[in-house]
């Protein structure tokens, strides 16, 4: 069925937000944290896109996320590579709902 939602494939309770600009997909949380590290809040605007596996952002945000991962520069390029096997331990949280964390 497209467009169906399997609860059962979620932790939490899954949260529905208003799409902000349909042209990207974006929708805007209160609070971005890497850790311990705020990254964002207030208004941050989030965008999903599955079919590209890019992170795209604040350029002093879009680093504190490379390094807490792991991920490598590649020579020539501006993009960084993260090898899964040997990724850092590392929390990435959106916080969906204000005054709740995640």
């Amino acid at each position: 069925k497209i467009g169906a939602v399997d609860y059962s494939a979620y932790l939490n309770t899954l949260v529905w937000l208003p799409i902000q600009r349909t042209d990207k997909w974006q929708v805007n949380i209160p609070k971005l944290s890497l850790g311990e590290t705020t990254l964002c809040s207030g208004i941050c605007p989030l965008l999903f896109d599955t079919s590209i596996e890019i992170i795209i952002g604040p350029r002093s945000q879009v680093s504190q996320i490379y390094e807490a991962v792991g991920a490598r520069e590649i020579p020539g390029v501006t993009i960084r590579s993260v090898d899964c096997s040997k990724m850092r331990h590392s929390r990435i949280w959106f916080s969906w709902l204000p005054n709740r964390p995640p």
